[in-house]
């Protein structure tokens, strides 16, 4: 299913996207999530409103799924200042420990359908992998991606040199590279994952 951790905690992500709600819960109980952390700046949505805040908390807890509201210190569509992040960070710890001793997963959830589109891995991700937690991706198609996977495929479709070695830079940063290739992504409107 996924390979062994590579550090001492593991979490997911998912996007809503348009799904019915039993699409979704299908999705979680595939990898065994007993726990949402909802990132999503604004938890409401017209267009799939069992996604709402309200309703949404409430169909997961009829099906012994925690939820947690994370989105004022995680949220995306703006700068999130620094203290806000490591609030936000600090309590999905206690989430993602709290879960482990419930004997399940914990998943970090946004509207977006595809995480390469998403803050879920180009913000929040990364700070998650400093912390030592494994990231894993759930895309709607039941297929799982690691956030590393994720990267080297962005890197691969964005910067398809990136490992030539110019005569200017004989080192070039990884960190650099992979900036660059999360840039080009939000100016394309494409899909990478279903």
């Amino acid at each position: 299913m996924y390979e062994t951790n590579m550090y001492k905690s593991k979490c997911f992500t998912i996007g809503h996207s348009n799904n019915n709600f039993n699409t979704f819960l299908k999705l979680l109980s595939l990898y065994n999530i007993k726990a949402v952390a909802d990132i999503r700046r604004i938890p409401y949505s017209s267009h799939v409103p069992h996604f709402s805040k309200k309703n949404f908390e409430k169909k997961l807890a009829e099906n012994n799924i925690k939820y947690c509201y994370l989105g004022k210190y995680l949220g995306g569509f703006q700068e999130i200042p620094q203290n806000e992040l490591q609030i936000g960070l600090k309590k999905f710890q206690q989430i993602l420990n709290c879960a482990n001793r419930l004997t399940g997963e914990v998943t970090i959830m946004c509207s977006e359908r595809d995480p390469s589109k998403c803050h879920r891995s180009s913000l929040i991700s990364p700070l998650l992998i400093k912390e030592e937690i494994t990231v894993y991706h759930i895309l709607s198609s039941n297929k799982l991606i690691s956030h590393q996977e994720l990267e080297q495929i962005l890197i691969d479709k964005y910067i398809p040199n990136y490992n030539q070695i110019s005569l200017l830079d004989s080192h070039p940063n990884y960190q650099n590279i992979l900036t660059q290739a999360y840039q080009k992504r939000r100016q394309d409107k494409s899909r990478l994952f279903s």
